[in-house]
């Protein structure tokens, strides 16, 4: 009774639209129910992710995270659609946020999350490599290929982080990584061939010769980062 009179209360205090500072509030209140705020608070809190104030759309994704139970459909739908939002902020938080709401391997999102990895801005870039790395499972195929495809991404800060994931995520003897991470000891960028070649014997069989030239040709590098 009192739970419910609670989000019924937050409720009405979101439908009182133009006020940020008091929807604000309510969202927060939301939250600190946590769990206990039962599906009638996710809704209440989801539907807020379509305000049109960028600001409540964010602090509706943190509300979700601490209500809503890990692995429900239609919050990870929701939250996944606003990592596409026009407010690059938003789109940062969905990416934070979902990680906190979905189960590992969930196949839907991992496309998802490739599509994020187009978005111009090298942040939601970042945010989306390091969202794959947390809900993709070990050795996971569609996860590997997005990850080798983004290596050839324009900013060293999102290639470097790659190589970091796909060190997580492939099994050993993976041959689409053990080239890509070969590929990288021609990258302009001295960090990433490093990090590259770090990663290298980490991914490779024991005992892979293939890789020694690699290795050898990085050991000569004039500039190893």
């Amino acid at each position: 009774g009192a739970m419910l009179a609670e989000v019924q209360e937050a409720s009405r205090q979101l439908e009182r639209s133009g006020d940020v500072a008091s929807q604000r509030t309510a969202l927060m209140a939301l939250a600190a129910l946590g769990s206990r705020g039962g599906d009638a608070a996710v809704r209440t809190i989801a539907k807020q992710l379509e305000a049109p104030d960028p600001t409540i759309r964010k602090v509706a994704l943190q509300a979700l995270v601490q209500v809503a139970p890990r692995g429900d459909d239609k919050v990870v739908r929701a939250v996944a659609a606003r990592a596409r939002d026009e407010d690059v902020g938003v789109k940062l938080a969905a990416l934070r946020s979902l990680p906190e709401v979905a189960v590992k391997g969930d196949r839907s999102l991992i496309t998802s999350l490739g599509f994020c990895m187009e978005d111009e801005d090298d942040r939601v870039r970042r945010a989306a490599v390091e969202a794959m790395g947390e809900v993709a499972l070990d050795g996971d195929d569609r996860a590997i290929s997005v990850f080798v495809a983004i290596m050839r991404d324009p900013d060293p800060r999102v290639r470097r982080l790659v190589i970091d994931k796909l060190n997580y995520t492939v099994h050993r003897g993976d041959k689409r990584a053990i080239d890509a991470l070969a590929d990288c000891q021609s990258d302009e960028d001295a960090a990433v061939r490093y990090a590259a070649v770090m990663c290298l014997p980490q991914v490779a069989d024991r005992g892979d010769r293939t890789i020694i030239g690699t290795i050898q040709r990085f050991l000569a590098d004039p500039d190893p980062g």
